[in-house]
């Protein structure tokens, strides 16, 4: 499976990853996906841009579906964290690409950090329970580390996109921020903490 053969075949990859009836060929579809991506250059040509536009909003829409329980698929919750795991690796890999092109960068920062907000809200963290049915820590943290990378390589969008997040969002990434962070040593059902993360300790 190369790039050309997943361009070419993308409006089936699309199809595939858009279908809610088989979690066996989602996991095939983003597999591959995630396989091709992780061989391209992101220095190079606008591949990885194509195929983002292409399947990008519909990876997000999995991973948020399956993080948290919201598509009646057969065997979903046998391949939940496999799945929610390729998507996140898809993300990163375009993140890096938007790193290296910085075109837009701060936009689709915007709607990756909405969806891991609502997988936060959801499945919690590691020292943080969250009451939802089926919620399952190990996912909260897949965003968790996401957060953190993301602040670390592009600290000035991490600031633009944090800024302008609801009070209630923000104080919840803040958390998941400092979680991370700290390698979740604070154990218990803590609520995320009224401190503002000081913004402008994030330079390049």
């Amino acid at each position: 499976c190369d790039s050309a053969a997943l361009l070419k075949s993308l409006p089936l990859v699309r199809n595939t990853i858009n279908c809610i009836h088989s979690s066996v060929q989602h996991v095939g579809a983003l597999s591959a996906v995630q396989i091709v991506l992780q061989k391209m250059d992101v220095t190079k040509g606008p591949t990885v841009g194509i195929v983002m536009k292409a399947v990008g909003g519909s990876c997000l829409g999995l991973f948020k579906g399956y993080a948290n329980n919201t598509l009646s698929i057969k065997s979903a919750e046998t391949h939940r964290t496999l799945i929610c795991t390729y998507v996140m690796k898809i993300i990163m890999i375009s993140f890096q690409h938007a790193l290296k092109s910085q075109k837009h960068i701060t936009s689709y920062l915007s709607i990756v950090f909405e969806v891991f907000i609502d997988v936060l809200q959801y499945n919690g963290l590691p020292n943080q329970a969250s009451s939802q049915i089926g919620a399952n820590p190990v996912l909260g943290r897949l965003a968790a580390q996401a957060i953190v990378h993301v602040a670390r390589n592009s600290p000035d969008s991490f600031k633009q996109v944090v800024g302008g997040l609801d009070t209630h969002s923000r104080a919840l990434l803040e958390f998941a921020f400092r979680a991370e962070t700290s390698g979740y040593t604070i154990l218990g059902n803590v609520a995320p903490q009224k401190k503002k993360l000081n913004l402008k300790s994030f330079k390049r």
